[in-house]
């Protein structure tokens, strides 16, 4: 399938995405369970890395307070 490295869904996923990219991860593209990853997706991040969600925006606590690492890196506005 073209992986360089395959993460395991029912594992934490932290450690694994430390393990695959011990400096962080330039881009993360979110499809289905954002909500539930953001915070590791976030920890995982190099500087100025971007995350992009394309699931459910209305469980995603974006434009709900001040800008976050978190929330800033999935706006349009980068």
């Amino acid at each position: 399938m073209g992986a360089d490295h395959v993460i395991d869904h029912h594992k934490p996923l932290g450690p694994q995405l430390a393990e695959v990219a011990p400096r962080g991860l330039d881009f993360v593209l979110s499809t289905t369970g954002t909500h539930r990853n953001l915070a590791a997706y976030a920890e995982a991040l190099s500087p100025f890395g971007w995350i992009v969600a394309i699931d459910d925006f209305d469980s995603l606590p974006i434009g709900s307070g001040p800008p976050t690492r978190a929330a800033g890196t999935t706006s349009s506005a980068r």
